[in-house]
């Protein structure tokens, strides 16, 4: 029932479809942003309109189930956290707990990737 000629038929129409797979159609790749977490404690990073103006509405010390159910993702020390967007301008905040949040908005393009880095005077400087 199933032989090697039928194998081979299928692997052959694999291997000459894989580029409509692999998205052969010259299509830009999405946009990112990525937000460095320079400080020595946890920081909640909100990207997004619908994150940014949920977090305003956060409780002074939010639990980080509160921070999730409003799109905020908690960055420790040192790492990064990278968010594919759509293109155009983006608002981005972010807070620890001990100080005021920082905010800022991204004109970003297809494309590209914008790094930041959220220092300990609770700015973003990009890098």
């Amino acid at each position: 029932m199933f032989n090697r000629r039928i194998f081979m038929a299928l692997a052959a129409l694999l291997v000459l479809s894989a580029p409509s797979f692999a998205g052969g159609g010259g299509a830009k790749k999405d946009a990112t942003i990525s937000v460095r977490n320079d400080q020595a404690v946890p920081i909640a990073v909100f990207v997004g309109q619908d994150a940014v103006t949920k977090a305003a509405a956060l409780p002074p010390l939010p639990t980080q189930a509160q921070i999730e159910a409003a799109g905020g993702v908690i960055v420790n020390a040192g790492q990064v956290l990278a968010t594919k967007v759509v293109a155009g301008t983006i608002p981005v905040a972010a807070s620890n707990s001990d100080g005021p949040a920082g905010s800022m908005s991204v004109t970003i393009g297809k494309g590209q990737t914008k790094k930041y880095a959220f220092t300990n005077a609770n700015t973003f400087v990009a890098y």
